[in-house]
């Protein structure tokens, strides 16, 4: 077995990355961690929550080599590096401007990628955003007004990037709405992993039986998706799939069923086929490969290199 490390050693340095590369978009130093050490991106994810206790010390080791180039003056994550939306409060004091004709271009260009008849979505975003009232937003948009704060440009650029990787951001119709909204895209690349990994069986389309998984009606999911005359979901029903998702990544800490799927770092997809005596349970991996693995184990805080030492059944 590989040496192993605690799941903190890589979340705290993976901030630092986070903090010295000025990431807006931290899926990025997951996706680049996943690529050289052959993991998925959804593990480093939860390396970096802290879920997994442990880990390789292999992913530590290219979490640390990465800060290092970067102290060293590489640009690994240049184009992603702008200032983040929240750190625009100066520009907006300061009063930089910039064309109304360059906004409104930006605003179009973000409508057309969302697939929006209506600008509100986006100019309420922009509000939540930067405190910039939306009808104040329009009329900069409609060139009311003949120029606006550059900080509106900043964040309609980093909205840009977030929808690029795939972020669910959230939209909301207006001040008074407090129903949430992601794209649909979001839902659609959630299903697909959901799809790739396996981690759902049963006759039909993956996501009919995601659907009755959640309760909702049979095609439900699928409907969302479909729907060329609206460009969102809810963000709740997007939190349930991804629910459904984590859940089926293993940890010991939880309580299995005997069909349950299962997805182990290093082993992939598997079922609980056997219940067996001492917090134990055998799964069989899609490979062929089976494995004893413990669940309903108590967690002590304290512990040093708790996956290790109890995931897998002695």
């Amino acid at each position: 077995m590989q040496e192993r490390v605690s799941s903190g050693l890589i979340a705290r340095a993976m901030d630092e990355v986070i903090e010295k590369a000025g990431l807006r978009i931290p899926n990025k130093l997951h996706r680049l961690v996943a690529e050289q050490t052959g993991l998925h991106p959804t593990t480093v994810l939860r390396y970096h929550r802290q879920e997994l206790e442990s880990a390789d010390l292999r992913v530590l080791e290219c979490v640390q080599d990465i800060g290092t180039r970067l102290a060293n003056g590489e640009k690994i994550f240049d184009e992603y590096g702008d200032p983040s939306v929240a750190g625009l409060e100066e520009e907006l004091e300061e009063g930089i401007i910039v064309s109304t004709h360059e906004l409104n271009r930006w605003v179009e260009k973000l409508r057309s990628r969302l697939g929006m008849r209506s600008t509100s979505f986006l100019y309420q975003w922009l509000e939540d955003e930067l405190g910039i009232p939306a009808s104040t937003i329009m009329r900069y948009h409609t060139g009311e007004l003949h120029a606006a704060p550059s900080a509106i440009m900043h964040a309609l650029r980093a909205l840009e990037r977030m929808l690029c990787a795939g972020e669910p951001v959230a939209f909301r119709r207006g001040p008074g709405d407090p129903v949430r909204h992601v794209p649909r895209s979001c839902l659609k690349t959630l299903l697909d992993e959901i799809e790739d990994l396996g981690l759902v069986t049963g006759a039909g389309r993956t996501s009919d039986i995601v659907s009755l998984r959640l309760g909702l009606p049979s095609g439900g999911l699928a409907s969302m998706i479909g729907d060329e005359s609206w460009p969102f979901v809810r963000l709740d029903v997007y939190e349930r799939v991804r629910d459904l998702r984590d859940q089926a990544m293993y940890d010991p800490r939880r309580h299995y069923e005997v069909g349950d799927r299962i997805w182990f770092p290093d082993l992939g997809t598997g079922t609980v086929v056997l219940k067996l005596p001492k917090q134990r349970m055998l799964v069989t991996f899609d490979s062929g490969m089976q494995r004893q693995l413990r669940e309903d184990i108590w967690v002590d805080p304290r512990a040093g290199d708790f996956f290790s030492l109890h995931a897998i059944g002695a």
